[in-house]
């Protein structure tokens, strides 16, 4: 569930996913959020966001991330699971059946 802003070229998306059964995807697979309404310009990766709020997840993240992937209608969850690592792309198996994130992603449109 969410929202979307569009504001001239500008994309303003909030999204809460909420799952209640995760399915049986590869567990190695990269987590995506697909179904954005409007694509994502060229340069989307550039436009990196935060999580504002995730529980239930399998791993211990500090921190967690959206990057919008350009040309595209997805994006892609991005996190660390400590403090000065790198951020890798997260995969289905960092997911749990109660997993819960929300937050807000801008972008440019295509």
């Amino acid at each position: 569930r969410g929202f979307l802003y569009p504001l001239g070229s500008l994309v303003v998306a909030s999204y809460w996913v909420k799952l209640s059964s995760k399915g049986t995807a590869d567990a190695a697979a990269i987590a995506t959020l697909t179904g954005l309404p409007i694509k994502v310009g060229i340069n989307g990766q550039d436009m990196p966001h935060a999580v504002g709020f995730f529980q239930g997840m399998t791993s211990s993240f500090v921190y967690l991330s959206l990057w919008p992937n350009g040309d595209a209608t997805t994006a892609t969850f991005y996190g660390a699971t400590a403090a000065a690592t790198q951020l890798t792309s997260r995969v289905y198996a960092d997911f749990s059946n109660t997993s819960e994130l929300f937050g807000v992603l801008t972008y440019f449109k295509k």
